[in-house]
């Protein structure tokens, strides 16, 4: 794929996960009852709808302007994380972080909060999509740079022992 493909599905990854987590958000905003929670997708994940003025796990729901602040900040560092040289993969991987991230954003910017509606028994906090693309997208993306630095380099090929002869 060559770079400026890449960078045309990372942008179409962002705004998919954008669309995506904006319609997951105002679906549950409908359906799902706040507070306490209600049903299950397969019995695994518990729908439960609240405003999370704060960051991940409500941290700093006091100062909202800060994590605000912050949250231009952290999706302007992810636009130009896109912008650094990478593989595709990492590229579309970014792309869906900034969706992600994009998501959150707008939700605070709007809102003042960001609707969360997902549980698991595991884990805490209530999240959402957005949140499952930022997290998944940053490991995705730091596990193909990972792999991608431990493969022989195709552009520079390692002389071999015949070589050096």
């Amino acid at each position: 794929m060559t770079n400026t493909g890449a960078r045309w599905w990372s942008w179409c990854a962002a705004a998919g996960v954008l669309a995506a987590d904006l319609g997951s958000k105002a679906w549950a905003s409908q359906y799902v009852s706040e507070g306490a929670g209600s049903g299950a997708i397969g019995g695994f994940v518990r729908l439960r709808r609240v405003s999370n003025q704060g960051a991940s796990f409500g941290l700093g729901a006091q100062h909202p302007l800060v994590v605000i602040a912050l949250a231009v900040l952290g999706t302007a560092g992810v636009a130009w994380w896109l912008t650094r040289t990478m593989t595709a993969g990492e590229r579309i991987a970014v792309g869906v972080v900034l969706g992600g991230a994009l998501g959150n954003l707008l939700d605070r910017l709007v809102q003042g909060a960001v609707t969360d509606w997902m549980q698991v028994p595991w884990y805490p906090a209530t999240f959402n999509l957005a949140d499952l693309c930022i997290r998944g997208g940053i490991i995705a993306a730091l596990a193909l740079r990972l792999l991608h630095s431990r493969l022989p380099s195709r552009r520079h090929p390692q002389p071999s022992m015949a070589d050096v002869a």
